[in-house]
């Protein structure tokens, strides 16, 4: 559910006029928060919806850096989310930490105020800083989680760039063809009706499609609008249609290899961090499982009982070489047998990592001949069964 952010006016017990923000699900809950603290509110206003896009990871990246550097200064942990509650120039973001910084003044942990908040901080950030709370080292861990969080959220928007461009190519060209089909044909169409003589197969077809596509005009131009606008509302709302996506995806070969290497370099970071943070491995896999791949959440929770009644990882694993290629599988068991199984995780994530990266470079290199033989098969296809009766007529004429 989204949540909504309120300004108010209130008086404090001290007969004191008191301005805040405070984020709740309803006004009735912001009037119960603040009742709670001794204050009598005057007014309540509502601001803006926090739906989930407004918690963007970068700034939830940025928030985890300046904490590390603040407690590495030496500043308590409360002390440092009220300094940065008062420098955050985003209003939902100062009431989040404001409302953690309130939860520990209240006793609670930084881990469980954060599992509070299970829209803002996925699992993996409660479950290591409750490790650095553990072992002493919140600043190693804190500054860690934002470095492995930064450098996948890089790795995201490379995918994402070498995807857009061929989207892009492809969406100007059905474009173009539509124009083409709709306005131009139709005058060629005209100019063929003065000529009597037989048009040419591949105009015939050409200039029935045209037909079609003109008597249906405003169905085809609302498909695609209804599809760009409705199914990312849809995909949102609905699991098994993201868990279809995600299938389909992964069986087309360039994108598919893309998304496991994504996942890969995911997986095996965290197994890393929560390896060397002292985390048992089914802790490390419990932690894992929260990444967000369909195909590797379901993989995870059997590995995890075969871990638990006392098989190997890499026996666990074996069974799914399709998402754990076998490169995977052997130096787990090298790791295994070395007793390193956490720098064998961090040269396994850094592997993929750097495959990912350079197919998603070299993605927008691969697709680009195979745009232009489509984009030209598309538009010299209509071009040359405008002109060929055109030719045809011509030849005919000087035959005459």
């Amino acid at each position: 559910m989204s949540q909504k952010l309120y300004s108010w006016l209130a008086l404090t017990s001290h007969g004191e006029l008191q301005r805040g923000e405070s984020i709740g699900n309803a006004r009735q809950h912001v009037y119960l928060r603040l009742a709670q603290k001794g204050y009598q509110p005057l007014r309540l206003r509502y601001r803006q919806t926090l739906t989930q896009r407004y918690w963007k990871a970068a700034a939830r990246i940025a928030l985890f850096k300046q904490v590390a550097a603040l407690l590495q200064a030496g500043l308590p942990l409360l002390n440092a989310l009220r300094l940065l509650a008062e420098q955050h120039e985003l209003p939902g973001w100062r009431c989040l930490i404001n409302t953690l910084a309130d939860d520990i003044a209240e006793g609670e942990s930084f881990s469980d105020a954060l599992r509070h908040h299970p829209q803002v901080f996925p699992t993996l950030y409660p479950t290591l800083v409750a490790v650095g709370e553990m072992t002493g080292k919140l600043d190693v861990c804190c500054q860690q989680l934002a470095m492995q969080q930064e450098q996948q959220l890089q790795l995201q928007k490379k995918v994402k760039q070498a995807l857009r461009y061929p989207g892009f190519v492809l969406g100007v060209s059905v474009t173009v063809s539509i124009i083409m089909l709709v306005w131009v044909l139709p005058e060629f169409a005209s100019l063929y009706e003065t000529f009597e003589a037989p048009l040419p197969p591949l105009t015939q077809h050409v200039l029935a499609l045209a037909d079609v596509v003109a008597h249906h005009a405003l169905l085809l131009l609302m498909l695609p609008v209804s599809i760009v606008l409705g199914y990312p509302v849809c995909r949102a709302r609905s699991m098994a249609l993201r868990r279809q996506e995600e299938r389909f995806l992964l069986k087309i070969p360039l994108l598919g290899a893309l998304m496991r290497g994504e996942a890969l370099s995911y997986l095996f970071t965290l197994l890393a961090l929560t390896q060397r943070a002292g985390l048992t491995l089914p802790a490390g896999l419990t932690a894992a499982a929260t990444l967000p791949y369909f195909a590797y959440q379901e993989a995870l929770h059997p590995i995890l009982r075969n871990i638990e009644q006392g098989d190997s990882l890499q026996q666990a694993m074996t069974p799914y070489s399709g998402l754990f290629p076998p490169p995977c599988t052997q130096l787990i068991r090298v790791g295994e047998e070395t007793g390193a199984l956490d720098n064998m995780f961090s040269q396994l994530a850094h592997w993929h990592q750097q495959q990912t990266a350079q197919r998603a470079e070299t993605l927008t290199h691969t697709l680009e001949p195979l745009l232009i033989v489509l984009v030209g098969g598309i538009i010299g296809t209509l071009v040359i069964a405008m002109y060929l009766p055109i030719f045809q007529f011509g030849n005919l004429m000087a035959n005459a």
